[in-house]
């Protein structure tokens, strides 16, 4: 049985398909899908050549707010049961 040769992408395609991945709103999945690349080679490109840190600037919880959001969560579901 023979192996299908393994495709080599360059570096400049990587960082243009995770772009693409960040940048476009839709899914992962769907991308890979249309690209003919694994979903799984993809999850490996996004934290080398994306900024998919959840520290890359977003929103952060202080210590001091924490407690309280955590209480908020907790009431969630009771609000919801009603």
């Amino acid at each position: 049985m023979t192996r299908k040769p393994r495709r080599q992408y360059t570096e400049e395609f990587k960082r243009e398909t995770v772009a693409l991945i960040q940048n476009s709103g839709k899914r992962q999945a769907p991308i890979s899908r249309e690209l003919g690349i694994s979903d799984n080679t993809l999850s490996r490109w996004l934290p080398k050549y994306g900024h998919d840190s959840p520290h890359d600037g977003g929103p952060t919880v202080s210590p001091a707010d924490f407690p309280a959001l955590r209480a908020a969560l907790r009431r969630v579901p009771a609000a919801r049961a009603l």
